[in-house]
């Protein structure tokens, strides 16, 4: 009877993990959709392909259903299992690895409870955007801000409508991502 449930607990503990990994490889596929990076300014280095894929693991755990603190946290340990594997292979040495983690986990952090604070507030969002998303830009084009905050704003309620089960299955659904001037451009 134990020897059962130890095999179920592994086997739900597995499963958890893959569709946690399935969740994370989806929202980073959206995170680096070239429109955010050639059309909303969005910088195109480590950096900026970070602080996009936290924007998006934000969205994700705060929305979508079944995102339950323990599938957050699932989320959050495959996200950075990923980023210290991205680590070693930009040649960052082994001893150096934990203590970039560690900033990166202090970052997103900071980023998610910074964007959880302006969700309901659009100038606090656009706030939040310029200093983390934008952070390290001289002369921010307010329109790729304001198309961003739009684009967070819609997806959240995007987001909250896909069942569970798609969610665990990494089928995630943003909204539209708005362009330069009010253009949709699909993502």
């Amino acid at each position: 009877m134990v020897n059962m449930n130890i095999r179920n607990w592994w086997a739900r503990r597995r499963e958890e993990k893959a569709a946690a990994r399935r969740i994370y490889d989806s929202l980073v596929t959206q995170a680096r959709q070239p429109v955010f990076y050639e059309s909303l300014g969005v910088p195109d280095t480590v950096d900026g392909r970070f602080d996009n894929i936290a924007l998006h693991a934000f969205m994700v755990m705060r929305a979508a259903p079944g995102m339950t603190p323990h599938m957050r946290q699932r989320l959050f340990d495959a996200m950075f299992r990923d980023f210290e594997r991205a680590c070693r292979e930009m040649g960052i040495g082994d001893l150096s690895v934990p203590r970039h983690v560690k900033r990166m986990m202090t970052a997103f952090k900071g980023r998610f409870f910074a964007y959880e604070a302006a969700v309901h507030d659009p100038q606090m969002m656009r706030d939040a955007l310029v200093r983390n998303l934008y952070r390290k830009m001289q002369n921010i084009e307010i329109s790729h801000v304001n198309a961003v905050a739009n684009y967070v704003a819609a997806s959240l309620p995007t987001l909250s409508l896909i069942r569970a089960d798609d969610v665990r299955a990494g089928r995630l659904a943003f909204a539209p991502v708005g362009g330069v001037n009010g253009r949709q451009q699909a993502a």
